[in-house]
């Protein structure tokens, strides 16, 4: 029964053909489809941190500690930064542009930390000025599993100036 081996064989070659050329095109649309979920995630966060960030300033322009201190992850950190005083009075606060860059690592469950560059211009006078003063600042955000948050140190920003993005 030669041919019935020459069938086995033909079918065993198509099938294997048949499995292999899915896989084929696959990489590219996978490649494509997983590149398109990042985007749509890094939209997503870049979103979700305007709204934060806004907010954040709108009650630092307000002076509300207390709001503020709900983007501060650090108990301890935050405590320290609802009863310090500070002289400074904030006429106007815009959020003119938002980096997430990142991932730079995951945690243990396999989440993405991301990190964020907010550049922020301000209107500010101190307590022993009489001249509102623009300014632009930075300020770092750190994005993990539970949500985004000040980076330590960056709760009021920092001079534009003096950043190395």
């Amino acid at each position: 029964m030669p041919w019935l081996r020459a069938l086995i064989v033909v079918l065993s070659l198509t099938a294997g053909a048949l499995a292999f050329t899915p896989q084929v095109e696959a990489g590219p649309r996978k490649e494509a489809r997983a590149s398109k979920q990042e985007a749509r995630y890094r939209k997503r966060e870049t979103r979700r941190l305007v709204e934060l960030t806004e907010a954040y300033w709108r009650a630092v322009r307000w002076g509300d500690r207390a709001l503020m201190g709900l983007s501060i992850q650090d108990p301890g950190r935050r405590a320290l930064f609802m009863t310090e005083t500070t002289t400074t009075s904030y006429r106007a606060a815009e959020v003119v542009q938002v980096l997430v860059d990142g991932p730079i690592s995951v945690d243990e469950y396999d989440e993405p930390i991301l990190v964020a560059f907010v550049i922020i211009r301000v209107e500010a006078w101190g307590a022993d000025q009489l001249v509102v003063e623009q300014q632009v600042l930075y300020q770092r955000w750190i994005r993990d599993r539970s949500g985004w948050w000040v980076a330590p140190g960056d709760e009021l920003g920092h001079p534009y100036e003096n950043v190395d993005l």
